[in-house]
Order: C-alpha cells, then structure tokens, then sequence
C-alpha cells in the first residue's frame, strides 16, 4: 500500500517530474509543485471515497442526546462522513443504520427526515417532549468540524443513538 508521499511522487513521474521527487520521510511539503500535485491526488481521493459505500471505512458511532434534547454530536464523525447503508429485500430501500441503543435489549432503529423537516416538527410541536417512548427520526447536520445527529420527538431521558457512518 503506498503512502499519500509515495502516490505524490508516482504523479510527479509520470509527467515527468521523476527528478523533482518528494522525501518519502518528511513529515511535510512546502514546494508549491509538490502542494498542487498533492491537491490533485486528494481529490481523486475523496472522489473514490464518495463513490461507493466502501465497508472499509464504516465505522459504528454513537451519540448521546441529552434529556429533553433535540441533538448530539457523533465523536469521531467529520463532515464528510455519511449514513451506512442496507438495502431491504422486502420494500426495495436503503435503510439507514441508525438505531436508539438506549435499552440494549429493545434497540429501535430510526427512520431518516430530512433535517429542515425534523427542526419545523419540533418547533410545530413546541419543543414538546414525548416522556412515553424514545425518538423514532432523525436527521444528520454536518458542521464545520464534524457531524450532528437530531432526532425527533424530543424523551425526557437521555437516549444513545447509535449509527454506521462511512
């Protein structure tokens, strides 16, 4: 498997840059050519990344929404990351991994809203909060530095929701 500074100078070869190569042991890059290539090759990156669902990079997450709550941050989610997804022979959809792992003998998996649609139910319903059963929705909000998952009806307890993200 090569390194992200072995991938710059297999570039910088093949158009003839072999002479102009990067130290495969530097800890970083300076060189304005070297930047520009290192550029492309992270866009081929994330554009194979975004391709697929690729099982190597899904990871189960959690996130804690806290009593009468609408949102939580997902740890180690960044603003790229997505739903996992599995497709069910009975209704023909891809249903989202995201489950209320609250009571782990009773997990509920979540059905996906969109997120402009689970804010305008919580304000429609006044912030109410169903103290009877967990949420049934949720939406993902990316951020600047992460991922947020809201879920609606707001519990009067603290609920774990737990999702696969690739």
């Amino acid at each position: 498997m090569s390194t992200f500074l072995q991938m710059i100078n297999r570039v910088l070869t093949a158009t003839g840059d072999g002479n102009d190569l990067v130290d495969t042991g530097a800890t970083s890059i300076s060189d304005v050519g070297h930047l520009k290539v290192a550029q492309f090759v992270n866009d081929i990156l994330e554009e194979v990344e975004d391709a697929a669902q690729w099982r190597v990079l899904r990871q189960r997450l959690s996130a804690t929404i806290a009593a009468n709550g609408i949102s939580g941050t997902i740890t180690s989610a960044n603003e790229r990351s997505r739903v996992f997804r599995v497709h069910n022979a009975h209704t023909g959809e891809l249903v989202p991994l995201v489950f209320d792992v609250t009571t782990s003998s009773a997990q509920q998996r979540l059905i996906e809203m969109d997120f402009a649609q689970l804010l305008f139910m919580d304000q429609n319903n006044s912030n109410a909060v169903d103290s009877t059963s967990g949420p049934s929705y949720f939406a993902l909000n990316p951020t600047a530095s992460g991922m947020e998952v809201y879920v609606w009806p707001r519990t009067s307890s603290e609920r774990t929701i737990e999702l696969d993200l690739v």
